[in-house]
């Protein structure tokens, strides 16, 4: 009985030791191994990380969309420069418009008044953003 009570104790003990090793071992993330060649289009991209070559095997942007696709890219190339941009200056229009409006919560109204000869922009519809999109593939292809 004696014994049985250490076989047991001596049992917990080795897999209590393993798991915390476990868990307080590094994390392994989820790293790219290769370069894709998709190319979304810049407006759905809604996020990104940079992933490093000392933690991963190769440096890459990887992109999220709205889809929920994920995209690793090269860092050089031409697209993964202007995509991150395109984040970069959705996150930064963001926080200036929260900023904005955190501090607008006065009652005082401003009293300028708008000058503007140019029309307002229509929004494009579905067809003519497909259009659009096939344009820039095709010019692309051309470039290349």
């Amino acid at each position: 009985m004696r014994n049985n009570l250490v076989l047991v104790g001596l049992l917990c003990s080795i897999t209590w030791m393993s798991s915390g090793c476990a868990v307080v071992g590094p994390a392994v993330p989820d790293c790219c191994s290769g370069y894709s060649n998709t190319i979304a289009p810049l407006n759905k991209v809604v996020n990104y990380t940079i992933q490093l070559d000392d933690v991963c095997a190769i440096k890459a942007f990887v992109f999220k969309t709205e889809s929920g696709r994920i995209i690793c890219s090269d860092p050089k190339s031409g697209w993964a420069r202007k995509a991150k941009q395109a984040v970069d200056k959705k996150t930064l229009l963001l926080v200036i418009k929260e900023h904005n409006e955190e501090g607008s919560t006065s009652d005082i109204t401003p009293t300028t008044a708008s000058t503007t000869t140019k029309k307002p922009r229509r929004k494009r519809g579905h067809r003519q953003r497909k259009r659009q999109l096939r344009m820039n593939v095709k010019r692309r292809r051309k470039c290349d």
